[in-house]
């Protein structure tokens, strides 16, 4: 959750990362990540739902 954060906002990476008390590498090693099966579905259903929207 913290990385998805740091991902999002505006502010230098470097600075978030030690405000939220994460690694950078670490970070950059979460980026590099397959999203889960349980994160492929969830997408999957989220453009479902716009859609029919």
């Amino acid at each position: 959750m913290k990385y998805t954060f740091v991902k999002k906002n505006r502010f230098p990476i470097e600075d978030t990362c030690r405000i939220l008390n994460v690694s950078k590498s670490g970070y950059y090693e979460w980026l590099k990540r397959e999203d889960s099966e349980r994160a492929k579905s969830n997408q999957k259903l989220d453009e479902r739902i716009a859609d029919s929207i």
